[in-house]
């Protein structure tokens, strides 16, 4: 008898849990809305980078996506990018990019502005090696 009241227990939590996660909150904004709104984001960060920095021949987004803080006012845009652009002498670099944007909008989501944003730049990649030796005795070549 135990067993079943138990199990009647937890069957109820479980129902009550999903209706407040399916009920609860405004979910009018829909996958397409954050598609839209990192499509601008994605925009802008690319123009801006290729207005600083005219070199740049690839910018290539690693990832990108959204996470609604208060719905139809407030959300974050995070990102993970990639610019290759040649250094002096020709060699080609790599540099990634990470970072946040908080977004605000005061008329339900129609339209967003950009509240501020944490970037980071993790890691530059030297497309072609390099081997910087020391004077001829430290060479493993010389004898």
């Amino acid at each position: 008898m135990m067993k079943y009241l138990a199990t009647a227990l937890i069957l109820t939590a479980m129902a009550w849990t999903w209706r407040l996660s399916t009920t609860g909150g405004d979910h009018s904004f829909t996958l397409e809305d954050h598609k839209a709104v990192e499509a601008q984001v994605q925009e802008i960060i690319t123009r801006y980078v290729k207005d600083k920095r005219p070199a740049a021949t690839e910018v290539v987004f690693q990832q990108l996506f959204t996470e609604t803080i208060k719905a139809g006012a407030e959300m974050r845009a995070n990102f993970r990018y990639r610019i290759a652009e040649p250094f002096k002498d020709g060699e080609a670099t790599a540099e990634v990019f990470e970072g946040t944007v908080r977004l605000g909008s005061t008329d339900g989501g129609q339209n967003w502005s950009w509240l501020g944003e944490a970037v980071k730049a993790p890691a530059i990649e030297f497309q072609k090696g390099m081997q910087v030796l020391g004077p001829k005795t430290d060479r493993p070549d010389s004898k």
